[in-house]
């Protein structure tokens, strides 16, 4: 998370969101009780990033890029990345109420983004060591077992890309 926290500051002059309220972080930290989660804590303190788009590509190689500007007829879901920085409250509202939040956040994953071009949410796993790249993923809910409450696993889960924190330093944010 130390990466990302980094990149966010490189980038502090182009962040275009919104500023969290102090009692919506508060509630989020109450629910996140765990050390691994206070720097997702830190960011919605320090930084505008609420309801911001975020766009970027990864290639198959897995090198994180700028996004892909041509036509959204070319279009590809396993290159072309966009999504909508979630507020704090959707947070707590996903990992305790949504169809396979809770499923989610019991294997270590925290929603970060809505996809605004029609895919699966994106979603941190923060229980990594601290200096380590933290990865981005999508959790599909398809591979939602309603019956026994978990995500088939690995089916549930896409690795978009090795280093969030990467995807910040090129991205372009709306």
């Amino acid at each position: 998370m130390d990466q990302i926290l980094e990149s966010l500051r490189e980038r502090a002059g182009d962040l275009v969101g919104q500023m969290a309220g102090a009692s919506e972080i508060s509630r989020l930290a109450e629910r996140l009780k765990k050390p691994e989660f206070a720097p997702l804590i830190r960011i919605y303190q320090e930084f505008p990033v609420c309801g911001m788009i975020v766009k970027f590509s990864v290639d198959p190689e897995g090198t994180v890029g700028p996004p892909n500007e041509e036509c959204i007829c070319e279009y590809d879901p396993d290159r072309d990345h966009e999504f909508d920085w979630v507020w704090p409250a959707q947070i707590s509202q996903d990992i305790a109420s949504s169809l396979a939040g809770p499923a989610a956040f019991l294997a270590g994953f925290v929603p970060i983004g809505m996809s605004t071009i029609g895919g699966d949410d994106y979603y941190l796993r923060l229980l990594t060591p601290r200096k380590a790249p933290v990865y981005l993923f999508q959790v599909y809910y398809d591979w939602y077992d309603a019956d026994r409450g978990v995500l088939v696993m690995p089916e549930a889960v896409h690795l978009v890309c090795k280093s969030f924190a990467d995807a910040i330093r090129v991205a372009h944010f709306e």
